[in-house]
């Protein structure tokens, strides 16, 4: 879920994945040949907005109901995107699907669908062009529509640069799976080794075929060079980002309020993403951010945050949690850790 395209290309060849790759391909061009994957990715998002609303006077009766199908269609909408954002190509992303703002002020997305579907578009953009100039040039008009969501005395606690950072980021930009890289590599060398002891093969086949092999390990060692110089990037981005003018705790609290609490809720992987975001804060000392206060507003009571979420938000905000005490319990074991915390 971290890591970059290739790398998961190569992943799919070892699972399960391969199985379903021809059916992947006549879903993407049913959706192509009939320009449906962006009707359908405005209907679902509105759909599970409209879950909750639908069964006027027996909401109450009917909650476990609405709470089931409200699940249902956010896990369909989160798939839906994900196979979109892997298929589609920079052409269909970056002249069909219209602006984030267009998808919130005029198609009436919420916020946080808005942002999952914009998310690869903000990357393919800012890939067209010189990264550096990107950054700003992409994400200047993005900001000003952000400013737009909440009230001034909002962004006076939390600027709205880190904001939109914290929604328009996913894990491959805070976090580089070297293991699974590595083991990628392995697996490819292994498999050049091998091809020595295949009887069936001509000497020029062979010679082809470690080519290949040679080719692609050459690739996943640039990608990988290339996700940690991204990631170290973004990192110190975050940490110039969170300043604010109020007291640390109005600040955690507009952070856990704007950014933690609604994107935890939403899949698990943006479950790890919360917790891993927290942890990469702490981790580069940024100012004017408190990890015992951020941590005491997340653990002291949880009865209010899991009150009005569905089952699936539950074992989403559960995910959260674990994720979030694996760090605590580091802390725990180690004196000299948590004296630093402190």
């Amino acid at each position: 879920m971290s890591s970059g395209e290739l790398l998961r290309s190569e992943a799919g060849q070892f699972t399960t994945a391969r199985n379903v790759k021809r059916p992947s391909i006549r879903l993407k061009e049913a959706l192509l040949d009939n320009d449906l994957y962006l009707p359908l990715s405005i209907i679902i998002a509105q759909q599970r907005r409209c879950i909750v609303f639908k069964f006027g006077a027996l909401r109450i009766e009917r909650l476990k109901l609405i709470g089931s199908l409200y699940d249902q269609c956010q896990d369909t909408m989160v798939q839906f995107f994900t196979f979109l954002s892997n298929v589609l190509t920079t052409e269909n992303f970056y002249h069909k699907f219209p602006s984030i703002d267009n998808l919130v002020l005029d198609i009436h997305l919420q916020v946080d669908a808005a942002f999952q579907i914009s998310r690869s578009l903000f990357n393919i953009n800012i890939q067209i062009q010189n990264y550096i100039d990107a950054v700003t040039v992409v994400m200047s008009p993005v900001l000003d529509f952000v400013k737009t969501l909440h009230p001034q005395r909002t962004w006076e606690e939390m600027i709205p640069q880190f904001y939109l950072t914290f929604c328009s980021l996913s894990m491959s930009n805070l976090q580089v799976p070297e293991i699974a890289y590595k083991r990628s590599i392995e697996e490819l060398e292994l498999e050049m080794t091998q091809i020595d002891e295949r009887k069936e093969l001509t000497a020029a086949k062979k010679r082809k075929e470690k080519e290949k092999i040679h080719i692609i390990i050459d690739k996943l060692k640039e990608e990988l060079f290339k996700q940690k110089e991204h990631v170290e990037r973004k990192k110190k981005n975050v940490c110039f980002l969170f300043a604010g003018n109020k007291t640390k705790a109005e600040t955690i609290t507009e952070f856990l309020r704007l950014c933690i609490f609604p994107r935890c809720l939403l899949s698990e992987i943006d479950a790890l993403y919360c917790a891993h975001f927290i942890r990469v804060i702490y981790d580069l000392v940024t100012p004017n951010f408190s990890t015992i206060i951020c941590y005491d507003r997340l653990i002291y009571d949880i009865s209010y945050s899991l009150a009005s979420c569905s089952e699936n938000e539950a074992i989403r905000y559960g995910r959260f949690l674990e994720s979030l005490l694996e760090s605590v319990m580091s802390w725990h074991g180690d004196k000299n850790k948590f004296d630093k915390v402190i």
